[in-house]
């Protein structure tokens, strides 16, 4: 059996430099966008917690007696509060998984010198390179296991992201009801100082109903608003001794609507920019685009780039924008409608889809420059052997395969469908139609030589009737799962 030739090791090589390329260029930029995105969360959530602890409050004598148990409770829930605030973890977690990613990249680095290492074993050596060969597949499978850990990396970090958000939308919320319970004490101590000065009791009333801002009042609880308003008219109008009697009730009627009010308004805006991220997440996931493949080859720095789904509709065939689009399009809807929560579970579907939009187009991605390379190897090898060459994409479609035909003299040998099966195995059919006195079968010996030499084993090349061109009176081993057909 014949030894592997160090044209197959630097094939693997570059193999392995593909995969590397297209990890560093992907994920690591998502790992860091990511972190940035998380540290300027994280600064939030450290100005909130600052807020909290410099946020103080305390009922005066006069207001411990006036309102007694209401009183006790609301500074009960103000510390309950301001300690929940004040406990929270501020610490960076995203530096473990930054550190994690420095730790990859040393690995990256001492891949990339194995992988020179190899390549200057290999330079200018004339026997076989077997050892080499098995290194070289090693380090390809080192190179997926690094891309996969960097895969791993970038959902962490993203998930990071997302607890974030979630926690500083909930300490805003938090935040806001702390103050608000911080100015409900300092009024409630201001009113106990006038307990006995009933029109100060009446302009309290007033004040306190004036505060509840009326818009969002109508609109989430406006049957209740009415009816406050509506008693608060009447306990202004009563005699002093009357509205002596019936302050304490009221004002805390007033003030337990005005926090029932502030809990629910941060709640809709809770829910309002959780949906919103989600929804921007849910954007930027299936904003992402990719290099025609063709261009991509040919390394064009300022090639236009296709959208995730057109790209994988152009060349694929499979047509999930539209299913995209009606998930984007009912989230939004439901968005407008202030229907938050039931926005939630679609826009989470959406994101799956482009996600696994985005996996599927990277395979794509990765099997059609595959078939470039073998079509591109051939017509080296071709122009090589002073045939002159014509390559074209059949159906302008590099995942269809490409068709490649060869002139010399009255000689014309047609590479029909240039291909790789979905096992992964190398397609050759070929239309070879012979000049006057020429020799097939010593022909297809020097192709399939020179084939060989650039890592493509040719494992037979047969006539329209079946006969062996390369293997005339022998056995024809047909399970490499290559082949060439001559018809």
């Amino acid at each position: 059996m014949s030894g592997r030739k160090s044209c197959e090791v630097a094939a693997v090589l570059e193999q392995g430099e593909k995969i590397r390329k297209m990890t560093d260029e992907i994920f690591s930029r998502e790992i860091a966008n990511h972190y940035a995105k998380y540290r300027t969360v994280l600064e939030d959530v450290k100005a909130t917690k600052r807020s909290a602890e410099d946020t103080t409050a305390e009922f005066d004598d006069e207001a411990k007696e006036m309102f007694g148990d209401d009183a006790h409770n609301l500074l009960a829930d103000f510390i309950n509060v301001k300690k929940s605030l004040s406990e929270q973890d501020i610490a960076d977690k995203g530096e473990k998984i930054m550190s994690e990613l420095g730790r990859l990249d040393k690995k990256l680095e001492s891949a990339d010198a194995q992988a020179q290492s190899i390549r200057n074993s290999i330079r200018n050596k004339n026997w076989y390179c077997d050892a080499e060969y098995n290194q070289a597949q090693s380090l390809l499978r080192t190179y997926e296991s690094l891309r996969s850990d960097r895969v791993d990396l970038e959902r962490r970090m993203k998930n990071l992201l997302s607890e974030e958000n979630q926690r500083a939308s909930s300490m805003r919320a938090d935040s806001a009801r702390l103050k608000n319970l911080a100015e409900q004490i300092a009024n409630m101590n201001a009113t106990a100082k006038k307990r006995k000065q009933a029109d100060a009791l009446r302009k309290e009333l007033n004040d306190a109903l004036a505060t509840v801002n009326a818009a969002d009042a109508e609109k989430f609880f406006a049957a209740d608003f009415s009816a406050l308003k509506a008693t608060n008219a009447q306990v202004i109008a009563l005699n002093d001794d009357g509205v002596l009697s019936s302050f304490q009730k009221q004002y805390a009627a007033v003030t337990d609507f005005q926090a029932r009010l502030i809990e629910r308004v941060a709640l809709w805006h809770k829910q309002k920019d959780d949906a919103q991220a989600l929804f921007e997440q849910m954007e930027h996931a299936a904003a992402q685009s990719f290099i025609d493949p063709i261009d991509s080859y040919n390394g064009e720095e300022n090639a236009q780039r296709i959208n995730l789904f057109d790209y994988l509709k152009t060349f694929s065939g499979k047509d999930l924008g539209g299913q995209y689009s009606r998930q984007r399009d009912k989230a939004a809807e439901l968005i407008r409608q202030e229907k938050f929560l039931d926005s939630m579970p679609i826009m989470a579907a959406a994101i799956d889809l482009a996600e696994q939009a985005r996996q599927d187009a990277l395979n794509l991605q990765e099997n059609m420059l595959k078939k470039i390379e073998l079509a591109g190897a051939i017509q080296d090898v071709m122009d090589e052997l002073r045939y002159d060459t014509d390559l074209q994409i059949i159906n302008d479609n590099p995942n269809d395969g490409f068709k490649l035909t060869c002139n010399i003299g009255d000689e014309t040998i047609d590479f029909k469908n240039v291909n790789i099966d979905a096992d992964g195995n190398i397609v050759v059919d070929i239309d070879h139609k012979e000049g006057k006195g020429a020799n097939c079968s010593g022909a297809w010996r020097e192709i399939s030589k020179k084939l060989n030499d650039v890592g493509i084993p040719l494992t037979d090349v047969r006539m329209a009737n079946g006969a062996s061109v390369l293997h005339s009176g022998q056995a024809v081993n047909t399970s490499a799962g290559q082949r060439a057909v001559a018809h």
